[in-house]
């Protein structure tokens, strides 16, 4: 039987292969992963990436997401570093 656990993925989107690559390991080991993490979609990261969604907005959702989990996994890609939601607290 699988072992649940609620995990949060903190990541840079650009790593999301790596966020998928990481969950099926996983799962193969038995886990099965239930991911709070954000992910946004096509149209989002557009609007992400102009700037149109206030930081309030992603405090509140990165927040709730967090609360939520039981264990929180970070994925450092190159550019994790320089992201601004890093240290968030």
């Amino acid at each position: 039987m699988a072992s649940r656990r609620h995990v949060f993925i903190s990541h840079h989107h650009a790593d999301d292969k790596a966020v998928t690559s990481l969950t099926k390991m996983l799962s193969r080991k038995g886990y099965e992963i239930r991911n709070s993490s954000i992910r946004a979609k096509p149209a989002n990261r557009e609007r992400l990436k102009k700037g149109l969604v206030a930081d309030s907005t992603i405090k509140r959702l990165l927040r709730m997401k967090m609360s939520w989990a039981s264990t929180a996994i970070v994925v450092i890609g190159k550019n994790t570093a320089n992201r601004p939601w890093v240290g968030l607290s």
